[in-house]
Parts: C-alpha cells; sequence; structure tokens
C-alpha cells in the first residue's frame, strides 16, 4: 500500500511541480517585502489545499481534491 502511495504521490506532483524559478519569486517577493507575510503559497494548487485545510478541519476535502487530481 505504502509503494502504491508513493508511486502516485510522486506522479501527481511530476505533473503539477513546480519550477527551482516559481519558487525563487516567491521567496524573493517575501525576502524583500517591506511587511512579510506571515505565510505564502508558491502556487495555485497549494493555495487551494492551504485553503481548505484552514476550513475544513477533518481534512476530507483535501482528500478528496487529491483524488481528484490522480490519473
Amino acid at each position: 500500500m505504502m509503494n502504491t502511495y508513493v508511486a502516485v504521490t510522486r506522479q501527481a506532483f511530476a505533473a503539477v511541480g513546480q519550477t527551482p524559478d516559481d519558487v525563487g519569486r516567491v521567496i524573493l517577493e517575501a525576502a524583500t517585502a517591506a511587511e512579510p507575510h506571515f505565510r505564502y503559497v508558491t502556487s495555485d494548487l497549494a493555495r487551494e489545499f492551504v485553503a481548505r485545510k484552514f476550513v475544513d478541519t477533518t481534512g476530507d476535502s483535501v482528500v478528496a481534491l487529491s483524488g481528484a487530481r490522480l490519473p
């Protein structure tokens, strides 16, 4: 079960992964902000997960979102 999970997770993240430049732009924004935010997200997908995490304390919608993105 764990091997299947790891394989599917790697495949999913490879499909929606970010480049180092993508992440670097967000880091630069945070490092140079006059009043930096407490937390930064580096992609629209991450933003979806964070939004659900803080709204759905059970995590069920995060699991559903993850499953919807798998092939």
